[in-house]
């Protein structure tokens, strides 16, 4: 029977306070936060417990350490809600936490016994070649006005307007649709073998969302991010900018439902750009993580928004990244 929200925010309360009496520290009063819970011990010391999307619990763990006045944030990531240890998810979370001028530690739970997390090693930074399998879909991409990009196995992401229209492996198959469910859709309708005339579907059918004139839909909404990174690698002038490349990326993304803070760098990688959208808590802890996986040596970062992400807790944050930041507001192309 499942556990009531209610029931499992006590839960975490509880577990929480356990945790930090196992370490050897005193507890304070543990409140309940969505998807986990926070305390601030009577010696100052923040504590953080999060289960859901533990990538995304340094955010969560810095903002919660900014609204209490604790200057020494500290993340448990707990066990998901199988019972599984979740202690590759600790280790990017432990990565991103290095890389603030403050880091914040990381650990993780198995069982009764609470580890400190190991920081995952850096991604690849490309620039990646395609497979030479993949790379059979590329004329067709080019044809139909997709974006590319080639990812660390040498799979090609498709995209129009920043979200992902299709995929072609390394293998060479090509996956038509934003995001698993569409994906599975279009194979039943392809008898599972979509092909270029299904990808060029695809990509009109989001042309036609993506546009300003358009009521907020699903495919309108998802990955603004990108979309907005997008329209300043086109014109990068309203930030005084002469030029702007995107940012590979190792890997796709496991949910296009989830914001992801997208990464561009001026061509002498003298100035890191970050595009973000909603309140993403994850925006500063990935910024840092871009700034040292891709360009260690930039003088400033740019962290980007349109009107009405201007949160107050994201310039409190951006203090904690590496070198200078700022927080800029420009108004994005689906306004």
């Amino acid at each position: 029977m499942a556990i009531g929200e209610q029931s499992r925010a006590r839960l975490f309360e509880a577990k929480l306070a356990g945790m930090v009496r196992s370490m050897g520290a005193e507890a304070g009063e543990a409140h309940a936060i969505r998807g986990g819970a926070g305390m601030v011990g009577p010696d100052g010391s923040c504590w953080v417990l999060v289960q859901d999307d533990p990538e995304r619990g340094v955010g969560m763990t810095l903002a919660w350490s900014v609204r209490h006045g604790s200057p020494r944030p500290a993340c448990i990531v707990d066990v998901d809600p199988q019972g599984r240890p979740q202690s590759a998810a600790a280790g990017v979370a432990a990565r991103k936490g290095a890389a603030l001028r403050s880091p914040v530690s990381v650990r993780w739970v198995e069982g009764s016994r609470v580890h400190e997390a190991v920081a995952a090693p850096a991604p690849a930074g490309g620039p990646f070649a395609p497979s030479a399998a993949a790379a059979v879909w590329l004329d067709g991409a080019a044809a139909a006005g997709l974006d590319v990009s080639v990812l660390g196995d040498g799979s090609v992401s498709f995209e129009v307007l920043g979200l992902e229209v299709g995929r072609a492996t390394a293998e060479g198959v090509l996956e038509v649709g934003s995001g698993r469910h569409d994906r599975d859709a279009t194979d039943e309708v392809w008898a599972g073998a979509p092909g270029q005339e299904a990808l060029v579907r695809a990509a009109e059918s989001v042309r036609i969302e993506r546009r300003r004139d358009r009521i907020p839909t699903l495919a309108s909404t998802l990955q603004r991010e990108r979309w907005l990174r997008r329209a300043l690698v086109a014109d990068p002038s309203p930030l005084g900018l002469a030029a702007l490349e995107s940012l590979p990326e190792a890997a796709p993304a496991a949910d296009l439902r989830r914001p992801r803070p997208a990464g561009a760098v001026t061509a002498d990688r003298s100035t890191l750009v970050v595009c973000s959208t909603g309140a993403d808590l994850d925006l500063i802890p990935t910024a840092a993580d871009l700034w040292a996986t891709h360009a260690p040596g930039a003088e400033r970062i740019m962290l980007v928004v349109p009107p009405g992400d201007d949160h107050p807790v994201t310039r409190e944050l951006a203090t904690l990244l590496p070198v200078a930041a700022e927080v800029l507001v420009v108004d994005p192309p689906w306004a």
